[in-house]
């Protein structure tokens, strides 16, 4: 069944475009760090030490996810945009270990720091099932 407005849910009307948005901004933001504020955030102490201090690797991840997304919905492929969920499933599943690494790392962290990683898991995760099992 091809990815279009007419054969999914009302919720994947609204979500879908939310994570190409989402994974977009968040991507140019990691990728450009406008004035320098990547460094003064806590929560990425452990995703700067993995990426030996830099944070333009994380924003190449998550703007490749959008591409996939954007071009999951020019082709009307639900099988791609699925891809690229789980994709996102996994990106973020990490980003929320290592805000909890980052709570031990620097104790400045939030400890709710995971919180909203683990969220869109969760939420990646629903919309896939909804888009395999064909829902509208």
């Amino acid at each position: 069944m091809p990815l279009t407005k007419a054969n999914v849910t009302a919720a994947s009307r609204v979500m879908l475009p939310t994570y190409v948005v989402m994974t977009a901004v968040i991507g140019l933001v990691y990728l450009l760090d406008p004035l320098g504020r990547l460094e003064r955030v806590h929560a990425l102490t452990a995703q700067r030490m993995l990426m030996g201090g830099q944070m333009w690797p994380w924003g190449l991840v998550f703007l490749g996810l959008s591409v996939v997304m954007l071009a999951a919905f020019r082709q009307h492929r639900r099988t791609w945009f699925v891809f690229a969920l789980y994709g996102c499933a996994v990106a973020f599943l990490m980003w929320a270990i290592l805000y909890a690494v980052s709570i031990f790392l620097d104790p400045a962290t939030s400890l709710l720091a995971p919180v909203y990683p683990l969220f869109v898991v969760r939420a990646c995760r629903a919309s896939a099932q909804s888009l395999l099992r064909g829902e509208r």
